[in-house]
């Protein structure tokens, strides 16, 4: 239970950082490509271009949390998946 909730705010967490990382890529960028990417790809493909761009961007803390976010809920998900089916 404890870990359902855990894996509920983490995964909101990183939805929050991918919306944040596609504004990021249509305000940043001249042409919209890498904004439409980073929708297209959903999670991943913002994610490379959120670190490959994050210092031209200064989106370091944002693409931190990002990650930190990712790896604790697939942490979470995998601890989690015993549980699951009870």
């Amino acid at each position: 239970m404890i870990t359902a909730g855990l894996l509920s705010i983490t995964s909101f967490v990183s939805f929050v950082c991918w919306i944040m990382l596609v504004f990021t890529a249509f305000k940043k960028e001249d042409s919209p490509l890498l904004g439409i990417l980073s929708l297209v790809f959903c999670g991943l493909g913002a994610f490379i271009i959120g670190w490959v761009k994050c210092k031209d961007w200064g989106i370091n803390q944002l693409m931190t949390v990002y990650s930190i976010a990712i790896i604790v809920t697939a942490v979470l998900q995998i601890a989690a998946n015993p549980f699951m089916g009870e």
